[in-house]
């Protein structure tokens, strides 16, 4: 499953809207990944300056590519608050 978003655009808009459209993302991935076994693991390929934002919401770098790119991981036990959240909004 392929999702994205781009604080980027949002910005050179003047937008804050849309703000928290990438975790929803994230935490809709770690739900659909819940869902169908893999208890909301996630494995994900970031640019260098998305980073922070990823490990703020849990994940931990694995590796980086050799053009920069880093390869980042939700283990389980790091997806529990997300799912939570999204139990917490939908009152389940």
């Amino acid at each position: 499953m392929w999702l994205a978003s781009s604080p980027l655009a949002r910005q050179s808009l003047g937008i804050q809207k849309y703000k928290g459209v990438g975790e929803a993302l994230v935490a809709f991935a770690a739900a659909k990944s819940y869902f169908v076994g893999y208890r909301g693991r996630l494995k994900i390929l970031a640019v260098e300056s998305a980073v922070g934002f990823y490990e703020g919401l849990g994940f931990e770098q694995i590796s980086i590519e050799q053009n920069g790119n880093v390869n980042l991981e939700l283990s389980e036990e790091n997806a529990r608050p997300l799912l939570t959240e999204i139990r917490n909004q939908i009152g389940r």
